[in-house]
């Protein structure tokens, strides 16, 4: 029995070392496929968040730009401002997207939806009705980065802040706050000298839960 054990032999060093080499090649050729597969999910993701994007801002825009060019409503003019206003107003852009990510969007005096810029996962998509230069009519996306793809730091309407309407309701009597509304910036909060409050509970899309960041200044 012994000597059968003995008669078994094991890889040696030198194929060992073989075998290493050949996954070690292996490696080499497919993690730079891997990578681009992933880019490439990467750049496909964000055009088509990128377009939910336009779809519901446009949806919004038509519906504000009809509310306030209608002859019911007895206004005979309008400005993309105005209309980018009832959009910030309405709030409902980023509930219809359904995205994660920032954007700044421009809408035109006649509720046109003229350009939409949208960052997420390392990538800046740019929407665009006419060509501009560099970019193309229709999605041109880039990896994030100075100049034309710069990262769209936050969400904004012709340049005006888009921020959410929340509902906090404060749990007992901390002396700080009230039931009352606040303006809420998903990561950002207003700028305040408040007073972090543990009792208190936000209220967004159906639900309650804890702010993970500094309740804050009243809207």
């Amino acid at each position: 029995m012994f000597k059968k054990l003995k008669d078994k032999k094991g890889f040696t060093l030198v194929e060992l070392i073989v075998v290493l080499v050949i996954l070690a090649i292996l490696a080499a050729l497919l993690i730079p496929a891997l990578t681009g597969y992933i880019d490439k999910a990467n750049k496909e993701k964000v055009v088509s968040e990128t377009r939910m994007v336009v779809m519901a801002a446009q949806t919004e825009a038509s519906e504000a730009y009809g509310k306030k060019t209608s002859n019911a409503s007895g206004a005979t003019a309008t400005t993309g401002d105005d209309i980018a206003d009832a959009m910030i107003a309405a709030k409902n852009v980023d509930d219809l997207a359904e995205v994660n990510g920032n954007f700044d969007i421009t809408v035109d005096a006649d509720g046109t939806i003229s350009q939409v810029k949208y960052t997420n996962a390392g990538y800046t998509c740019i929407y665009r009705t006419t060509a501009d230069g560099d970019l193309t009519a229709g999605y041109n996306v880039g990896k994030v980065a100075t100049g034309t793809y710069a990262s769209v730091t936050e969400k904004k309407i012709n340049e005006k802040k888009y921020k959410r309407s929340y509902h906090y309701i404060c749990y007992g009597h901390c002396g700080l706050h009230n039931c009352t509304d606040y303006d809420y910036n998903r990561q950002h909060v207003l700028p305040d000298a408040g007073t972090s409050c543990s009792n208190v509970y936000l209220f967004d899309r159906g639900n309650w839960f804890k702010p993970l960041c500094r309740l804050s200044g009243r809207a």
